[in-house]
């Protein structure tokens, strides 16, 4: 069912995506581990997201027990420290998982582990996913401009994904989404450093943010603040 709900005109409208139901019988995977999932909020950028089914005919231990199964799966496959393992309140702050939270946590992570890993069920296939390949790059921005990005901002994973031709257009988003979000460098480079000195002394700026982007308004105050003798 969760599968299902997953691809329905209802998880389409809301944005909503994960990338693992897991529940007594079975685990299933809906997206490819690099691919960006839309279930935990800023925490959406660098997470993979697993969903705990509460199936009325289903058996909670044993699907706990194939969640810890699945997370020292994937700790183990892309190196996660259990110090990562988080829940969605940790990034959202809702109550979810509600039963494990109820439970303790910490107990669940102290099984992680413990069980033995199994192979993961996937009822992902290649043709679900949209792809952006460096030889037929269609960006407005240009595909050397959207390379400097992911060089700078992108991760390993990405890097390597997109070198061979694999990367998915929801994780070139989450790319681009991340250089949105960076905060520019608040070190002075060494060539302006005199003269943002100077001007921070003579009232022209505050000597905060050196490297943000000046609006006209605020260029026209300092350009009055250095008339006015500043």
């Amino acid at each position: 069912m969760h599968g299902r709900y997953v691809k329905g005109a209802d998880a389409r409208a809301r944005s909503v995506s994960w990338h693992y139901s897991v529940d007594s019988r079975e685990i299933r995977q809906h997206l490819p581990d690099t691919e960006r999932g839309w279930h935990a909020g800023s925490g959406n950028v660098n997470s993979i997201g697993i969903e705990l089914c509460v199936n009325s005919d289903g058996n909670w231990a044993q699907t706990k027990r194939r969640g810890q199964q699945l997370i020292a799966y994937l700790m183990k496959k892309w190196g996660i420290t259990l110090a990562n393992v988080e829940t969605h309140r940790a990034q959202t702050g809702k109550n979810c998982p509600a039963n494990l939270l109820r439970e303790g946590f910490a107990a669940f992570k102290a099984g992680i582990g413990v069980v033995p890993t199994e192979e993961v069920a996937s009822e992902y296939t290649k043709q679900e996913a949209v792809i952006i390949k460096a030889e037929n790059f269609q960006w407005a921005s240009g595909k050397n401009g959207f390379e400097d990005i992911l060089r700078r901002h992108g991760n390993k994973n990405e890097n390597d994904a997109y070198k061979n031709g694999s990367l998915t257009e929801s994780d070139a988003f989450g790319v681009v989404a991340k250089a949105l979000l960076a905060q520019p460098s608040e070190t002075v480079p060494d060539a302006h450093k005199d003269a943002w000195a100077e001007f921070t002394d003579r009232g022209i700026v505050n000597g905060e943010r050196p490297n943000h982007p000046v609006t006209r308004a605020q260029y026209t105050t300092m350009q009055k603040r250095q008339e006015d003798g500043k």
